[in-house]
């Protein structure tokens, strides 16, 4: 089925879905899915099934990084590179949690409003961008546990960001026009920002924090990336350097 048609479809839909994301289901069925296709890359020991226990007991760690990292990444190059100001990325914002939620009620209710798989597929057929993931690192037979660990949560880590832009690409092209060379062009741009450290990443925030609505327009919002920060701090991210995420064991 056309993205398109199925989102028209359920339009009037849109107020009997919650506001909320069954992330957590959602991650854990990825964690499983990365998991056990990479375990059988790795010769058989003990080391890599104990790697694997413990990737899944961080696997929220690990998906609400990718979610606070990208998210905002997200906001900055449509500021950064297209103009976008107050009111176009509050609009892309709420576009791509109304995809999410119709994902995750397809998920978890009676009916199937929308899929990942769709997404991907409308992409390549409407939006003629065909999506090609990041290459994960290759499977070796690793000598220590945190290796093997490492391993695990960078190949979940390239699962989980995938989708995430996968349905950023889909509402630029469905709600602001962009065709496959945009879309493209929106890629390599993000990809520049896929390394940062804190004080550049904060640096970030308050720049776009700062767009203001225009003056006439009385329902606006600011935006504010409170939450996200709330989000660094309970991850532990909160020093000057590298923005790394330190696993629980």
């Amino acid at each position: 089925m056309s993205i398109k048609r199925a989102l028209a479809r359920n339009q009037k839909k849109k107020a009997d879905i919650k506001d909320k994301r069954n992330t957590k289901e959602a991650m854990n069925n990825m964690l499983e899915t990365v998991i056990l296709n990479n375990l059988a890359v790795c010769t058989d020991n003990k080391q890599k099934y104990k790697a694997a226990d413990i990737v899944r007991k961080n696997g929220e760690r690990i998906w609400n990084y990718c979610q606070t990292y990208y998210l905002p990444m997200f906001a900055w190059v449509m500021y950064e590179h297209y103009g976008f100001r107050t009111k176009r990325i509050i609009d892309l914002h709420n576009a791509y949690m109304h995809i999410w939620r119709l994902i995750e009620e397809s998920k978890n209710g009676p009916h199937v409003f929308l899929t990942l798989e769709w997404v991907y597929e409308g992409l390549e057929i409407e939006a003629r961008h065909k999506y090609i993931k990041q290459e994960k690192p290759k499977a070796n037979n690793f000598a220590t546990l945190e290796e093997y660990v490492e391993y695990f949560s960078k190949c979940a880590s390239i699962d989980i960001v995938a989708d995430f832009e996968a349905v950023w690409l889909w509402v630029l092209h469905s709600e602001f026009g962009f065709g496959n060379k945009r879309l493209q062009q929106a890629r390599d741009y993000l990809a520049q920002y896929e390394y940062m450290d804190y004080e550049d990443f904060q640096n970030r925030l308050a720049l776009i924090e700062k767009c203001r609505p225009w003056i006439h327009d009385k329902q606006a919002e600011d935006i504010k990336f409170e939450g996200v920060r709330k989000q660094l701090r309970a991850l532990g991210i909160t020093e000057p350097g590298e923005m790394v995420l330190t696993l629980e064991y």
